[in-house]
């Protein structure tokens, strides 16, 4: 195991142990928290910057190649026993973290939704986690690379996005990216909003059974949303 979590393994299979879970469960779940270390590391996480936020986007990551043990219920007992040991911030601390611009631009568009658009925030919180991926796609160094996003660019996103989650996680997938769009059209971002749909029916998109949902307008933005959004 590597990864910010590598410290509280023995400890963690110590408390699975004391909590009568069967060998073969604990086995299952050490690998699991092996992944959510391993994870942290690759995305240049800390253990204190695993908040709520962070573990929806690492779930949505692991059901992207993985059907057993990806739900919150699943992890709750890895995270109680970090919360318990004070590896990680309790459930609903806020930690400051270092900004950077991935994390830039989705808590500006969070700002966005939470202030204009009046969104619930746990809505927020999760259209966050869902459109993560996204923007992290378009970073180039540093830097978040903007002006090539077109039809084709999201259709490729989405057809190797999509496929992997379930069908409602599917569908609010597309609601996320459609504000997120909509919103780095009217940030000046350099996105051009309206013609990443216009052109999208030009580069079908093979999502097998999700097919119906990113057919020709998918995102649901036309010109007139350019001025006007209705999130």
């Amino acid at each position: 195991m590597s990864g910010p979590f590598e410290s509280w393994a023995a400890g963690l299979e110590r408390y699975l142990a004391g909590s009568a879970y069967a060998p073969t469960s604990i086995g299952s779940r050490m690998r699991l928290f092996a992944h959510l270390s391993g994870w942290c590391s690759t995305e240049h996480l800390s253990a204190a910057q695993l908040v709520s936020a962070v573990i929806d986007r690492f779930l949505i990551a692991r059901k992207k190649t993985h059907v057993d043990l990806s739900s919150t219920g699943q992890l709750a007992p890895l995270l109680t026993f970090l919360r318990s040991v004070g590896a990680i911030p309790s459930a609903t601390a806020c930690v400051a973290a270092p900004v950077g611009p991935v994390d830039a631009v989705l808590d500006r568009w969070a700002a966005f939704l939470l202030g204009d658009r009046a969104l619930f925030p746990t809505t927020v919180v999760y259209y966050r986690a869902l459109a993560a991926p996204f923007v992290v796609s378009r970073l180039r160094g540093s830097v978040l690379e903007w002006d090539t996003v077109d039809a084709k660019v999201v259709a490729e996103f989405v057809s190797s996005t999509i496929p992997q989650l379930s069908v409602g996680t599917a569908k609010l997938t597309i609601t996320a990216l459609r504000s997120l769009l909509r919103y780095l059209f009217l940030s000046s971002a350099h996105v051009p909003c309206s013609g990443v749909v216009l052109g999208f029916s030009r580069h079908p998109v093979d999502v097998g059974s999700h097919r119906a949902m990113v057919s020709e307008n998918c995102l649901g933005i036309s010109r007139e949303d350019t001025t006007h959004d209705g999130s």
